[in-house]
């Protein structure tokens, strides 16, 4: 709960006097420390985790490469997708440039070979038929006689189309089907590349190593429910959780102190940053068996003046200071609130009077007066009901 003090007091004859006083009202939190980003390192693809190059608190430097997957296979397929891209580049490139005279000398070449084959072939088939009608040459005979001559005349077609097609230069079709072979090619070395990449585990941002659950031999993939690493940045801040009470008076900005737990001595100057838009039930307990564990509190972010090294987890006990100056004040058991509005029970020359008072700020146990009362003012306490 929240705690105020003033210089002094100001009560007489079981009256309080109102004055002017230097008043510092905190709102009390714990919480525990925290990393501005912390996160698990998972396999991307599958394999055995080959080298792990740094151990449980091991700071490292943004794309550092903190761990390896066996990468012999992927590299494999990398360099046959390399080859396959310069092939099919190969072909494409003949396509759009046209044929060399050697290589129209060659399929010139390939076509008369196979139009020499032919003309054997063919005669062969002739003379196959002759003697087996002749009754000399069984008909098995004559049938692979036939067989070899139709082999004969695919071949010399084929030759012969490719050796007009490299004199012509490619069909439409020809030319998009190699342009096609060549996206196909680029498209599936990048995705190698990637993979290949995804074998290197490197650090996305300066950071220190929380946990290491694998090591190097282990088999890993990428469905597995098992981290790597936990890693977190070098940032660190404190997260404390403020009862409900305490927290609309709460604002970023405001000055703290904040302490391990039960340990006042070490304690640490920072400033609220930011406050959660909700509230939730409380996650976070101290030793202190009389602390209330079902209220609903705010998480209070408080950002230290200077570099925190305390460990990620530790609990924390911080004082955020949500009103300081001289103001004037009444004691809060002095000031009667009902419906949002503020009485106090002025001493008058007729007597005592209910006087409203709009308050500056309203703490657990003063009010800051705005107006509705002056200094010198006597008060007597609120009647009991």
């Amino acid at each position: 709960m929240a705690g105020l003090w003033m210089a002094g007091t100001h009560t007489r004859n079981g009256t309080y006097v109102v004055r002017r006083q230097w008043i510092t009202d905190e709102a009390y939190g714990t919480g525990e420390v925290r990393a501005g980003r912390m996160i698990d390192l998972y396999a991307e693809v599958p394999g055995v985790l080959r080298a792990l190059h740094v151990r449980e608190g091991q700071t490292f430097r943004a794309g550092d490469v903190l761990a390896e997957i066996d990468d012999t296979t992927y590299r494999a397929q990398l360099e046959e997708a390399e080859a396959a891209l310069r092939q099919a580049e190969a072909r494409l490139q003949e396509l759009e440039h046209g044929a060399r005279p050697e290589e129209i000398q060659r399929r010139q070449a390939e076509m008369e070979a196979a139009r020499a084959a032919l003309e054997l072939a063919e005669s062969e088939w002739r003379r196959s038929e002759d003697l087996w009608r002749a009754g000399i040459l069984s008909r098995q005979a004559y049938d692979e006689a036939r067989t070899r001559w139709e082999q004969a005349r695919r071949q010399y077609e084929a030759a012969q189309a490719a050796y007009e097609e490299t004199v012509r230069g490619p069909r439409p079709e020809v030319l998009r089907q190699a342009q096609a072979a060549v996206a196909q090619a680029q498209a599936r070395l990048a995705y190698l590349q990637e993979i290949l990449a995804k074998t290197r585990l490197r650090a996305p941002w300066d950071g220190q190593v929380l946990r290491v659950w694998a090591y190097e031999g282990d088999a890993l993939h990428p469905e597995a429910l098992r981290p790597i690493l936990r890693i977190a940045d070098t940032e660190r801040f404190v997260e404390v959780e403020v009862d409900y009470t305490d927290a609309f008076r709460v604002a970023p900005g405001q000055p703290a102190v904040f302490f391990p737990e039960n340990h006042p001595e070490q304690a640490r100057r920072g400033r609220v940053a930011w406050l959660y838009p909700t509230f939730g039930k409380k996650q976070v307990f101290t030793e202190n068996p009389q602390e209330m564990t079902d209220r609903k509190v705010r998480t209070v972010r408080i950002r230290p003046d200077e570099p925190l090294d305390w460990p990620i987890g530790m609990t924390v006990e911080a004082r955020i200071q949500t009103f300081q100056g001289e103001a004037l004040a009444v004691p809060r058991e002095w000031v009667r609130s009902e419906a949002g509005t503020y009485s106090v029970w002025r001493v008058g020359r007729a007597g005592t009077e209910r006087v409203a008072v709009r308050p500056a700020y309203v703490g657990h146990r003063w009010v800051v007066v705005a107006s509705g009362l002056a200094e010198g003012d006597r008060l007597v306490p609120p009647p009991i009901d």
